[in-house]
């Protein structure tokens, strides 16, 4: 009669190799197979020419004022801007901006939530070293404060994310800053936002001046992350090596014990 496997004597010189292998899978698999964010490129606004969304999916941006197109760019002055309605803003989301300043003094408004009803909002403004970084501002005392210099004149690359509860912003791929925001702050109280526009509540003319030449609008999730290959390299390695065993042992008969 048969015995199972593992009750065979002459597995356990085995056991504690397959053992290691198996505690080094568990362990690889306890720091890599983790829940991964992930944003889902939704609206793309390119600019040629045209407001529309490029990808077919969200509404046209609406012009406030008279901007100007210039070589794929748009182009705002003090009183230009830009509004988009969007069902987005109100989740989770990421708002990328690939844009260049034409003047940077004191505050300037980059894109307001509050349908222009409050200055809360994202801007690039001083720092307290006399030098201009992005800044998020309202009067809850939520927000935060840059560390890298935003100079006129060159072109960046600006993010925003509201993912479960917490905001953080990037310049050029670099996180600036993060915070925990309440729902009075993000998502907007409506589905607007405005891009270059200042409100009229208070503080009025912080209007940002220069020219945007994409904004690309992003939904984001969490999802459980695929492993990586180190971690399917030793997965697959464990269960080479056990199944060589059992084509070792039943090959030698040594998987049989008399009954």
């Amino acid at each position: 009669m048969k015995k199972p496997l593992f009750f065979n004597k002459s597995f356990i010189p085995h056991l504690g190799p397959l053992l290691a292998g198996w505690f080094l899978f568990a362990n690889v698999c306890e720091t890599r197979c983790q829940a991964a964010i992930v944003a889902t490129l939704v609206s793309n606004y390119e600019f040629e020419d045209n407001y529309g969304d490029s990808l077919g999916n969200g509404a046209a941006l609406q012009p406030l004022g008279m901007p100007t197109f210039n070589a794929g760019r748009v182009s705002f002055l003090d009183v230009d801007g830009l509004r988009l309605d969007t069902e987005i803003a109100r989740g989770d989301f990421r708002i990328e901006l690939d844009t260049r300043f034409s003047l940077l003094s004191g505050f300037h408004k980059l894109i307001d939530f509050q349908s222009l009803t409050s200055d809360n909002g994202f801007y690039v403004g001083p720092s307290p070293l006399d030098t201009n970084v992005l800044r998020f501002a309202n009067l809850l005392g939520e927000g935060g404060i840059g560390s890298t210099d935003v100079v006129p004149f060159q072109d960046y690359t600006i993010a925003i994310q509201r993912f479960d509860g917490v905001v953080s912003v990037a310049l050029d791929g670099v996180e600036q800053f993060e915070f925990a925001s309440s729902d009075q702050i993000l998502p907007p109280l409506s589905s607007e936002l405005y891009f270059f526009v200042d409100d009229t509540s208070q503080f009025s003319g912080e209007e940002a001046i220069g020219s945007i030449d994409s904004i690309r609008l992003y939904t984001v999730a969490s999802v459980t992350a695929v492993p990586e290959p180190s971690l399917l390299i030793v997965a697959s390695t464990f269960a080479f090596g056990f199944q060589r065993y059992r084509q070792r042992s039943s090959a030698t008969g040594t998987d049989a014990a008399p009954g």
